[in-house]
């Protein structure tokens, strides 16, 4: 599919999902910190898909998003900051 806003040919788009990220905190054998990811729980405020090229908001849902990579949709409108153009 090819981005309505820029024009790029995309075969994947960015996602970015807002929560709450968990981890274990051991230290290494210098004394440094080492962070071991454990879980991430959503809060669900931010769940975008972008375009990788000029970051426009393609859509919040996953099942529009991997129809939009698949080519089955066509997108009439698209949010770029707070504005749908």
């Amino acid at each position: 599919m090819k981005c309505p806003k820029c024009g790029e040919n995309l075969s994947y788009l960015k996602h970015y999902e807002s929560g709450e990220m968990k981890f274990h905190v051991s230290l290494d054998e210098h004394g440094d910190a080492e962070y071991d990811e454990q879980d991430f729980s959503s809060n669900m405020t931010t769940h975008d898909f972008e375009c990788p090229y000029c970051q426009a908001v393609l859509t919040t849902e996953e099942s529009e998003a991997k129809k939009l990579l698949q080519e089955e949709v066509k997108i009439s409108k698209i949010q770029i900051g707070d504005k749908l153009v």
